[in-house]
C-alpha cells in the first residue's frame, strides 16, 4: 500500500506500512512548505499533486518500499491550463480546469509516466471525476447529473462507447435516463470519495 496525504498544505506519505505494521509509522514531508498543495491523486507508481495555483506536479518512483518517491516532474510544459481537479487510476489521468473543461493525460506509458500532454474531453461541465481500477469513468457535471463510460486505459484515457446517464432519485422515471443503475446513494458515494481523496488517499 502507498498513502499519501496533505497536512496544512504540505503533501506527506506514510512511511513503514508492513503486514505486521498496516497503519504505518511515521509521516514523511514530499513538498516545500512554499508549495501548497490544493490536492493529490496517488497511482500505482507515481503521485500526481494539484497545488494552489492550479499547475500539477507528479511524484514519479513511487513504490510500497519507497512511498515518498524518487523526484519531481513539472507537468506544466508549454501548456497554459489551470486545474481545479485531478483524478487517476492505472496510468488514466484526467483534470478539470477552472471551468470544468475536462481533460486526460496523452501518451502515460511505464517508459514515459508522465505522459506527452493534455487532451480535451468532449463533454458538459464537470464537478468531479473518479475512475476505477477497471477503466470505468464516473463524472458528475455541472447540472448534478451522474455519469460513466467504460473502457479507459493508458491508451485510450477518455474511454470508448457512449456515455450513460445514471438516475440518482428513486422517484425518478426510467424513460426520462438513458440507463438507470442505482439510486441516490450512487451519487453520495462519488461525492464522499472525491472528498477524501483530498486529504487522504491510497493504492
Amino acid at each position: 500500500k502507498v498513502v499519501w496525504g496533505i497536512h496544512k498544505g504540505v503533501a506527506r506519505a506514510r512511511t513503514g506500512i508492513s503486514a505486521t505494521h498496516p497503519a504505518g509509522q511515521n509521516w514523511k514531508s514530499t513538498t516545500k512548505s512554499s508549495v501548497i498543495v490544493k490536492q493529490l491523486a496517488v497511482d500505482e507508481d507515481s503521485v500526481w499533486v494539484l497545488k494552489s495555483d492550479g499547475k500539477v506536479i507528479q511524484r514519479k518512483g513511487v513504490a510500497p518500499l519507497v512511498p515518498d518517491g524518487t523526484g519531481w516532474i513539472d507537468i506544466t510544459g508549454t501548456e497554459v491550463i489551470t486545474f481545479s481537479f485531478i483524478a487517476c487510476s492505472n496510468r488514466v489521468v484526467w483534470g478539470l480546469d477552472m471551468s470544468g473543461r475536462p481533460y486526460v493525460r496523452k501518451g502515460i506509458s511505464s517508459s514515459n509516466v508522465s505522459g506527452s500532454g493534455w487532451a480535451v474531453v468532449k463533454s458538459p461541465p464537470l464537478n468531479t471525476v473518479s475512475i476505477t481500477s477497471n477503466g470505468i469513468i464516473w463524472v458528475l457535471d455541472k447540472e448534478g447529473a451522474l455519469g460513466f463510460r467504460t473502457g479507459a486505459s493508458p491508451d485510450r484515457p477518455e474511454g470508448k462507447g457512449k456515455w450513460w446517464e445514471v438516475a440518482v432519485s428513486t422517484q425518478a422515471p426510467i424513460s426520462s435516463f438513458v440507463h438507470r443503475l442505482r439510486s441516490v446513494e450512487t451519487m453520495s458515494s462519488l461525492l464522499t470519495m472525491s472528498t477524501e481523496q483530498q486529504s487522504i488517499v491510497s493504492v
